[in-house]
């Protein structure tokens, strides 16, 4: 498992997570402010399409990490299960 790998592709989604809500509330805002409902209409619906498809992408990464994660954690479970057995083997060699 590649823990480098889902903590970069972390720091992507906690930037996506930070900076396209505040240019998507900065534009829209603008626009609200400088009266052109058309575009303001096209922007939000823009707006709205590109978070749907953020918080789909973000829901499939987040379902593939934990799946990640939690292979990884069954393997350690049974490396460490596998270690317990072999030293109880080699405790009871020594008796």
């Amino acid at each position: 498992m590649k823990l480098k790998s889902i903590l970069t592709q972390s720091k992507f989604w906690i930037a996506v997570a930070s900076v396209i809500p505040i240019t998507m509330l900065v534009w829209i805002m603008t626009e609200r402010y400088l009266g052109h409902d058309v575009y303001f209409n096209k922007t939000l619906s823009c707006f709205v399409t590109i978070g749907v498809a953020l918080a789909g992408f973000w829901w499939w990464w987040a379902m593939f990490t934990i799946v990640r994660l939690t292979t990884f954690l069954e393997k350690t479970v049974n490396k460490f299960a596998s270690l317990r057995k072999d030293i109880k083997d080699v405790k009871d060699d020594l008796k």
